[in-house]
């Protein structure tokens, strides 16, 4: 079992994939509830779709916004970070492109989701923060029910160089889990999306989770 250690992670949320009725200003509300980073990932927009729905967001947030497509974005808006496919990263001409034409030489956090502990140990160039998972199978999010087992990630986590953010089963009842075992951010979906009041579920798990490591700083 893994030990108890204090380990402060940052809350992410990522939007569904379809819009949602009322989404930008749930969007706007989760911020002011505590949101540390929005990864903005709608696959079917175009720019035009993506602009539209930044400027629905208030922009003192935009900093906290995290693009999954139409990167040039952030020339427009102040958003510093960006979320890339495997694509993006196979050879030196995508990169060139990218970081000298669509980005326009503008520095950027760039980072990418690996589905395995195994790419912890591969240095992956230009990529600044991971994310990892499923950790858990969607179809039960319990510690019982693990896609990745403990000692794999408790390896993989101390070994890479990278903060790393847990991705699939981030509910109230997996947040010590994710913890305990060295996950520095915690990214929700379904967890909030799929309940009646999103901005109810992400309160929710945020209180738990500040218990949560209240409990862990007293252990410790």
């Amino acid at each position: 079992m893994y030990p108890n250690k204090v380990n402060s992670m940052k809350l992410v949320v990522i939007t569904n994939p379809y819009d949602i009725k009322f989404e930008t200003e749930t969007i706007n509300r989760l911020f002011r509830e505590g949101l540390d980073e929005l990864h903005l990932r709608k696959p079917q927009y175009d720019k035009a779709a993506m602009k539209k729905f930044l400027n629905q967001i208030d922009q003192k947030f935009h900093h906290k916004i995290v693009l999954h497509s139409h990167y040039s974005l952030v020339n427009i808006f102040d958003i510093h970070k960006i979320h890339l496919s495997h694509d993006w990263i196979t050879n030196f001409a995508t990169d060139f492109y990218l970081n000298n034409v669509i980005l326009k030489g503008k520095k950027v956090s760039k980072s990418m989701t690996i589905a395995s502990c195994r790419s912890l140990y591969k240095p992956i160039k230009g990529i600044d923060e991971l994310m990892l998972g499923p950790v858990f199978a969607r179809a039960s999010y319990t510690v019982n029910n693990q896609l990745i087992s403990t000692a794999e990630l408790e390896k993989g986590l101390r070994h890479s160089k990278l903060p790393i953010t847990a991705l699939g089963g981030v509910t109230s009842q997996t947040l010590e889990f994710f913890k305990n075992v060295g996950f520095k951010g915690i990214a929700i979906q379904s967890g909030i999306w799929k309940n009646p009041d999103p901005v109810k579920s992400f309160v929710e798990i945020k209180d738990h989770y500040i218990a949560t490591e209240h409990k862990l700083r007293i252990a410790v």
